[in-house]
């Protein structure tokens, strides 16, 4: 089973729906859950809120241990300005694997090889 955070929703969102504080408590509550499912969940993708900024994001990555590791899809958000390829690259060296949160155009083609 793959567990989404879905803070894709809140990223795509026009308008700021939560307080950072709120966001943090969310996230608590997501890792909290994870947790206490570990066992049965396979994968889960990370809380990305972009609104708590790339620090709080890699401060959980670097913080994951054990099976929460083994188990993390960190996601890369190509689409934003702030991650490279190289990021991209980064990612999938350390986790082996990577959600892709952006949009291609037709004349754009990504490759990862592993």
């Amino acid at each position: 089973m793959l567990v989404d955070s879905g803070c894709g929703a809140l990223n795509n969102s026009k308008e700021q729906l939560y307080e950072n504080k709120e966001l943090r408590e969310i996230a608590e509550h997501y890792y909290s859950w994870v947790s206490d499912n570990i066992e049965y969940i396979d994968f889960y993708t990370e809380f990305d809120a972009l609104q708590l900024g790339k620090g709080f994001i890699e401060e959980y990555r670097d913080s994951a241990r054990g099976q929460f590791y083994d188990k993390l899809v960190p996601i890369w958000h190509g689409d934003t300005g702030n991650e490279t390829t190289a990021d991209l690259h980064s990612l999938a060296e350390r986790f082996g694997r990577v959600e892709l949160h952006r949009q291609l155009s037709k004349d754009e083609t990504l490759s990862c090889t592993q």
